[in-house]
């Protein structure tokens, strides 16, 4: 099998009964799901993978489903269910296996009041297996009759499936609204990061890679509090996505609309959730621009001795992306998502700001929604959507709510102005 390279990294460091590991088929990185006393293969899985890899080129999405799948496995092996007899079967689990799953789950959590990030963690696995469940019935189950008869009973089973496994869900309150920076955390941030209030704090000249990562962190910070970007949004830039001499904008672009020979050698590359999409600047004479050219015209090289001469080299021979690592032993490699998150915590600590860097989109778009509060038209919202890269204009709600309280917190400035005031109740 010459096109399949094993990587055996062991996906998994939760204490459930699954492992994973993943492989390569011609430059797709597919998943094994093994079982973890054994290392046997789990066939039901093995076959899902293959279902959910011929759907999407997200490894992510495939891996996710996996995982929330590995809960009801494991729950299987344990309780000597024979869960692949009803998925081979095309058979509707029984009422009972399923609340007996649900109450386990929760007896994971120590019957103690659980989380909203608990109950949603439930929720999700109990959607998951259902969708596998439904799956598993549209390809193996067997209905009499003619071809609309057994698509008419196919349905109605998998219908009655969604309302077994709807009627366990836990209740959660639905969406909160936005977490946001104030406009002294932003500063805070700001003045900590910005490279000469940084730089003056070492008691000597700092080391030429340590100054590439001092200038580094402050360009992903504007790159997120000026638009808007997730992590895995400022990770996957390259260099051709940034502004030149022909385009005064960013490029996100998703992994799907990449050339067929995408690489990236990150164990786990960061993956744009959002769709693909052309952002300009917002703030008037940004210094964002310049910061991307100093950051890949400076600090993307090392100076070396070479016969006596000081030289520059690219720090980077792999695809250019924009966000390097600068450790003294690093070779140019991209920055992974667990030094990003790194860099958040030190951030954190230095500012006092529980800062990480989702937070930073919802800055973003708390203040996007608010500029626009007072005449929210149909283009202006159709506008913050494209720049957030959804799909549906309802991902805006979380912000329009946060928008709304805070106009409610200061109604008078809204409700009674120019001197329109309830005077009877004076």
């Amino acid at each position: 099998m010459p096109d399949i390279y094993l990587h055996m990294d062991d996906l998994d460091d939760s204490p459930l009964d699954i492992r994973f590991d993943s492989f390569d088929v011609k430059g797709k990185k597919r998943i094994l799901s093994l079982r973890k006393d054994n290392l046997q293969p789990v066939k039901a899985l093995s076959i899902y993978e293959c279902y959910l890899s011929s759907k999407t080129n997200s490894w992510g999405a495939v891996e996710t489903h996996l995982r929330m799948l590995s809960y009801i496995f494991t729950w299987a092996f344990r309780n000597n269910y024979d869960i692949e007899r009803d998925l081979f079967t095309g058979s509707i689990p029984l009422k009972r296996n399923i609340r007996a799953f649900k109450h386990w789950m929760r007896q994971r959590r120590s019957n103690r009041t659980l989380s909203a990030i608990e109950l949603s963690t439930i929720n999700s696995a109990l959607t998951y297996t259902c969708t596998m469940f439904v799956y598993f019935i549209e390809q193996y189950a067997k209905f009499s009759g003619s071809n609309n008869e057994q698509a008419i009973n196919s349905e109605i089973v998998t219908n009655s499936l969604r309302r077994l496994f709807k009627d366990e869900k836990l209740k959660e309150r639905k969406k909160k609204i936005a977490p946001d920076l104030s406009e002294d955390e932003i500063g805070r941030i700001e003045a900590y990061l910005k490279p000469e209030n940084r730089l003056k704090s070492f008691s000597k000249a700092p080391k030429p890679e340590i100054e590439s990562e001092v200038h580094r962190d402050y360009l992903m910070w504007r790159l997120a509090i000026e638009l808007g970007l997730r992590l895995g949004e400022i990770l996957a830039l390259r260099i051709e996505d940034c502004p030149n001499k022909t385009q005064n904008h960013i490029e996100i672009v998703r992994i799907e609309d990449r050339d067929a020979d995408y690489i990236d050698p990150r164990d786990k590359p960061p993956r744009p959730k959002t769709l693909s999409r052309s952002l300009g600047f917002l703030i008037k004479d940004t210094p964002l621009p310049g910061l991307i050219n100093d950051y890949i015209s400076t600090h993307r090289f090392r100076r070396s001795l070479r016969r006596g001469k000081t030289v520059r080299r690219p720090v980077m021979d792999k695809p250019h992306f924009l966000i390097l690592s600068h450790g003294p032993r690093d070779q140019g490699n991209p920055l992974s998502i667990s030094s990003a998150e790194t860099i958040a915590q030190r951030i954190s600590k230095q500012t006092g700001v529980e800062f990480h860097w989702h937070l930073t989109r919802h800055a973003f778009f708390n203040r996007g929604w608010a500029a626009i509060a007072d005449n929210p038209s149909k283009a202006l919202k159709a506008d913050l959507v494209y720049w957030g890269g959804w799909e549906r204009e309802d991902s805006l709600d979380i912000y329009i709510k946060r928008a709304l309280k805070e106009r409610a917190q200061k109604a008078l400035m809204f409700w009674q102005e120019n001197g329109n005031e309830w005077r009877a109740l004076s």
